[in-house]
């Protein structure tokens, strides 16, 4: 059926579909294969070492579990209450051995992809009616920008700590999401309990995470709730009750003892200054995006720009209105600034690079979204112009749709065109570029030998052990490394080793 479908469209649009499916397939490449040589790095020690020496003395699997369970419980009565993120980083493949960090960057790339093509389907082809092939290429262009333009790839997908309490949360979710659009599109009602067992345990896990996502899904969720609610949707209880859990899961995080006592390292702002700045700061991520590591910064942008054409099947689709595009702009720009409220919060500040990492991804979304939305509406404009006249109409009708075919073609060009631009020295931050480069250089080889030799005296009997500093630093695989030896990130290597010291060079 798939198949037959694809087959169906313009030879054009299957040859762009072949040639975007294939090139997002390809720079996948570079990523898994130097996700070999990657190692831990600071928190992951941190919050692993614990269960790790647990499992190194026991051999149990369940002991080990127990333990990471009981690090949880420790971190939230005293330093950070959001509990199924820290259960997650205390469960780092590493606590089973040091060689299985490797999975850091599988595990990760696997849940965004995975996540993205669940939710899109839900959305783009069962709510909005695209075709497969225009929703494989949409996707594959809004998966193939986040992840090679991302602003810190490290902490998105290679450092496990980092990585695990943001992107995958992010991805969560996406999941969360499209389950939602699923059960609201799905006639039987007896499903209810089934979509139950499966949305609630997610809704409260996402409101044990990262703040900035939680925040956002309970903002969302409630969004979809009230809807629902006027609409008289019967399907609305189900929503309540999602949001109730999600609201709870959000308010046990936020008591969370620990919380108290970490907030004495940061400087804190009000919730009001807090909610203020969150709007300067959305206004200026969306005109001069920052995040952005390449020195062309709308470069993400351009990419986005070439999935636009591929809404057409969801402009022209009669069952979708678009009649309200300035409370649509208003509503996704008090979401995406949103995100910036509990950094500005807790830290009187936009937060760290793996935070706006999934600032970015929303960005993407938002913006596609934005733009489909309002040539929807102008288009839906001119179509009412010409409903008075069915000639007219079916003029109009011709009109667009021959522009929608033409637009096609020089797409291939300005892609080629935007990558040459790319793979230049203004690329060399783009993360498959990266990688590929440490590959071919054996910068990545050389980090890999070199962390290993580290390893092999971190095991011997010695209890003081000195390390020599890293000679190379990949950009997608390092993040931080040991300094002094008082210092908390030398003091955990210690605590993972069980050494009494640990001395850089």
């Amino acid at each position: 059926m798939v198949i037959n479908e694809i087959s169906n469209q313009p030879k054009m649009k299957r040859w762009i579909l072949f040639f975007v499916v294939a090139l997002f397939i390809i720079s996948l490449i570079p990523i898994f294969y130097i996700g070999v040589y990657n190692h831990p790095s600071v928190d992951d020690y941190s919050n692993s070492y614990f269960a790790h020496n647990t499992f190194q003395k026991t051999g149990s699997v369940v002991k080990t579990l127990k333990s990471a369970v009981i690090h949880t419980v420790d971190f939230y009565k005293n330093w950070q209450g959001t509990f199924s993120a820290v259960f997650l980083m205390t469960s780092s493949p590493i606590i089973w051995g040091d060689n299985l960090y490797f999975l850091s960057a599988i595990i990760l790339v696997l849940s965004f992809i995975i996540s993205n093509l669940f939710f899109s389907y839900e959305l783009l082809i069962k709510l909005l009616k695209a075709s497969r092939a225009s929703w494989l290429i949409i996707i594959s262009i809004i998966m193939g920008v986040s992840i090679q333009f991302v602003p810190s790839p490290v902490s998105a997908f290679f450092w496990y700590t980092g990585s695990i309490y943001y992107t995958f949360f992010y991805s969560l979710s996406l999941l969360l999401f499209g389950l939602i659009i699923k059960y609201i599109l799905n006639n039987k009602q007896k499903d209810t309990l089934k979509y139950s067992f499966i949305t609630l345990p997610i809704a409260v896990f996402i409101g044990g995470g990262n703040f900035v996502t939680s925040l956002i899904s309970a903002i969302i969720i409630a969004f979809i709730m009230v809807y629902l609610i006027i609409t008289k949707n019967k399907k609305s209880k189900l929503l309540i009750a999602i949001f109730v859990a999600i609201v709870i899961a959000i308010l046990l995080t936020s008591l969370a003892p620990g919380n108290m006592i970490r907030q004495n390292v940061h400087d804190k702002s009000t919730p009001l200054i807090a909610v203020k700045k969150s709007f300067y700061y959305g206004l200026k991520y969306i005109l001069m995006p920052e995040w952005q590591r390449v020195k062309a910064p709308w470069a993400g942008v351009c990419f986005i720009g070439l999935a636009i054409p591929f809404t057409y099947e969801i402009i022209r689709n009669p069952k979708n209105k678009f009649k309200y595009p300035l409370i649509a702009l208003v509503l996704s720009f008090c979401i995406f600034s949103a995100q910036f409220t509990p950094a500005l919060y807790s830290m009187s500040s936009s937060g760290p690079m793996r935070l706006r990492n999934i600032i970015y991804y929303s960005y993407l979304w938002l913006l596609l979204f934005n733009t489909t939305y309002l040539l929807g509406w102008i288009y839906k404009l001119f179509e009412k112009k010409n409903s008075g006249s069915e000639s007219k109409l079916i003029d109009f009708h011709k009109r667009t749709s021959s522009i929608y075919k033409k637009s096609l073609l020089p797409l291939l060009s300005v892609l080629l065109i935007i990558a040459v631009i790319l793979l230049s020295k203004s690329g060399q931050t783009i993360t498959s570029v990266s990688a590929g480069t440490s590959l071919i250089s054996g910068e990545a080889k050389q980090y890999d030998k070199e962390y290993d030799e580290r390893v092999k005296h971190l095991k011997t009997d010695e209890k003081i052990v000195e390390l020599s500093p890293l000679s190379v630093k990949p950009y997608v695989l390092f993040f931080d490394d040991i300094s002094d030896p008082s210092d908390w990130k030398n003091e955990c290597l210690a605590l993972y080793y069980n050494k009494e010291k640990v001395i850089l060079k």
